[in-house]
């Protein structure tokens, strides 16, 4: 359902005249399989004013381009990424698209210590609506829905392309301990394949079906496992999907309707997603056990997922409320709204600087946060005590080496029994 919709959206905007634009959303409420595990937990009704607000915005980067989404941090933290699709804004009641100018959107490069934009650099091709950082080559890729291409940035310009079929991709992420890129959505118009790309050669190393018409979305790496987490909005699902090779590691529901948003916090094996059920919802997930340790209700629904590394944390971005609400997954509890600007889409999060940038669809700007701020505001508080298990791994063996039978002792003898070594 949702493929056709945006199939219909990509049409119409085709007969006006202009390239097509890919609505980034979650499908029709009551979509998919039922899940097994159902949200637990409580938190703040929907438009409750329970929850304190606490300004911890401290700059505003205005950009050239219009509806930056997706946004990504370079390994170091200098440059900060959007993705300026140009053409449509997520989730905003009252807020209408913008008219596309051009046949493709941008990608603005912000340095972050001058808090200014420095480049802004057209797409190869359609609509970009997600970034990814290469950690090893500096160099910047987008999914550019509706242009059937993976673009590929420096700083300063457009280096190349990955073509990845007749297809509209959309988010990217990056392996970087094998230079590899994960890319949803490719290869066709059947909502079936995520496609594990080389990034030194630009090609095409495994396409990776998750079921047909399953649209998958978002994606979260866990570099230290080779994994990458993907949401199928259709299906309500999450595959884990080797980055070393492409194998189906695993996969599992998610009760209610399952967003394209998803972060994980690797250090304390949690995986977070959205769900919009009515109550909208923060859902967070063991990685090990793969099931359901907590969730919290929000005021509207959640765009953007981030985590503070140092307490655990989760951030979530709230464009209904134009702000980000700040949880403790520990108690399950909202701790602060942060007001940030109009229509916010995604966060990206700076740990080093404990620095959050926030992208404003509606006011064409990224919103800089102090969250040292924030959680001075709020007690600084101890981490979240989570006790995590094991992720899944591609692959698990029984050690094959013989067990080293103990030292003989004077006078013993070795024997099939009573094993020994002298």
């Amino acid at each position: 359902m949702w493929r056709l919709i945006s199939a219909v959206l990509c049409a119409l905007a085709c007969a006006a005249g202009a390239a097509a634009a890919v609505r980034d959303g979650p499908p029709p409420p009551g979509s998919g399989p039922t899940p097994t595990t159902p949200p637990v937990g409580g938190g703040a009704p929907n438009g409750s004013s329970s929850v304190p607000t606490v300004n911890a915005a401290i700059a505003t980067i205005q950009l050239s381009q219009t509806s930056p989404q997706g946004l990504s941090l370079n390994v170091d933290g200098s440059r900060l990424y959007t993705a300026d699709n140009g053409s449509y804004t997520t989730n905003c009641a009252g807020v209408a698209n913008p008219p596309p100018t051009t046949s493709h959107g941008y990608v603005s490069v912000v340095d972050t210590s001058a808090r200014k934009e420095t480049a802004a650099i057209g797409s190869a091709s359609g609509f970009p609506v997600y970034t990814a950082s290469d950690p090893n080559g500096g160099l910047v890729y987008s999914g550019d829905s509706g242009g059937h291409t993976i673009s590929v940035y420096n700083d300063s310009g457009l280096v190349g392309s990955i073509e990845v079929g007749d297809s509209l991709p959309h988010q990217v992420a990056i392996d970087g301990s094998n230079d590899h890129l994960v890319a949803t959505n490719v290869h066709d118009l059947s909502g079936q394949w995520v496609g594990l790309y080389d990034l030194k050669t630009r090609s095409l190393i495994k396409l990776i079906s998750v079921g047909a018409g399953a649209e998958p979305h978002g994606i979260s790496i866990d570099q230290a496992n080779q994994l990458a987490y993907v949401s199928s909005v259709t299906t309500n699902t999450v595959t884990v999907i080797s980055t070393a090779d492409g194998r189906v590691v695993s996969s599992f529901h998610v009760a209610g309707n399952l967003t394209n948003i998803n972060a994980l916090d690797t250090s304390r094996k949690r995986f977070y997603a959205v769900s919009n059920n009515n109550p909208e919802a923060v859902i967070g997930f063991d990685t090990g056990t793969q099931q359901t340790v907590g969730s919290v209700t929000v005021d509207s629904q959640p765009w953007g997922l981030g985590v503070e590394s140092w307490s655990g944390r989760v951030l979530a971005v709230l464009p209904g409320d134009n702000a980000i609400t700040v949880i403790d997954p520990s108690t399950w509890k909202e701790l602060a709204h942060v007001p940030v600007g109009k229509c916010p889409f995604q966060i990206a999060v700076d740990d080093a600087r404990k620095l959050a940038y926030v992208s404003d669809q509606a006011d064409n700007a990224v919103t800089v946060v102090d969250l040292a701020k924030a959680d001075a505001s709020l007690g600084a508080g101890s981490t979240p005590s989570i006790a995590p298990s094991a992720p899944p791994t591609p692959s698990t063996r029984p050690s094959t080496k013989p067990a080293v039978p103990p030292k003989c002792k004077k006078g013993q003898k070795s024997t099939k029994k009573t094993p020994c070594r002298r």
